[in-house]
């Protein structure tokens, strides 16, 4: 993959993403951009309930390019491929995809800490997947092996940052409804690199721990399953009056 920053697919791509955005959503509000380190490589770690639109919808308001995974499946086809890549977009295997899949994984990391080195930033949903449901489902460790895999190559002299988003749908299933996109403040991962495997094992369990809390505070969060559709159903019959967004 050839490290870029714009070209004439991912303009495209941006302008798309700008009419959808502002035609589709009634208002749209970001907070905290402000947690948003700047000259420094990030890694933007989101909630996930949307198969493509959170990619897209970061690299617009973060107004800078940006670069993501996608199942390997959908690069199949040439025209599918040639859209992806031109959205600096980069494959992910899976396990059916082939007893190679973890070696093809390693070579697209590879490519993820070459954009990191050159103060690039990527989105990662730790979630692993996607789920319609208004909450934090169990994170992955994937992003931090990202993250110290890349301060390794380059000799922990990075600094690498993970910031937490929160992607918040007023109507998440239809047309006119409020977004809300939060950043939170960042992890700097060269706090959290060890120098054995076992202490670093134990760091990534401290740094899911972590992120799960500051991504939690940026989104809606309804962790109690047994209340879920009392709760989503008060919030939808009273989205006028509480409204996603502060009333202004």
């Amino acid at each position: 993959m050839r490290i870029r920053n714009w070209s004439l697919g991912y303009l495209f791509g941006y302008i798309f993403t700008t009419i959808g955005i502002r035609s589709f959503y009634r208002k749209y509000k970001v907070v905290g951009k402000e947690n948003i380190p700047k000259g420094k490589p990030i890694l933007f770690a989101g909630n996930h309930q949307n198969a493509f639109l959170e990619g897209a919808i970061l690299g617009y308001v973060t107004r800078s390019p940006i670069y993501f995974l996608a199942r390997s499946d959908i690069f199949k086809k040439k025209a599918a491929s040639f859209m992806l890549t031109s959205l600096n977009a980069l494959p992910i295997y899976r396990e059916r995809d082939g007893a190679d899949y973890r070696d093809k994984n390693e070579e697209v990391f590879e490519q993820f800490y070459d954009l990191l080195a050159k103060n690039r930033r990527i989105v990662i949903f730790p979630e692993g997947n996607h789920g319609k449901h208004q909450q934090l489902r169990s994170l992955k460790k994937g992003i931090f092996r990202i993250a110290v895999g890349a301060e390794a190559k380059y000799n922990n002299e990075l600094d690498v940052q993970v910031v937490p988003v929160g992607i918040n749908y007023g109507k998440f299933e239809n047309m006119g409804g409020d977004l809300l996109i939060q950043f939170g403040t960042p992890i700097a991962i060269k706090d959290y690199i060890a120098d054995n495997s076992a202490k670093q094992e134990e760091n990534y369990i401290e740094l899911v721990g972590e992120l799960r809390k500051r991504m939690s505070d940026q989104m809606i969060d309804i962790q109690k399953m047994d209340y879920y559709d009392l709760i989503h159903f008060t919030m939808k019959t009273f989205d006028a009056e509480i409204g996603l967004l502060e009333q202004e």
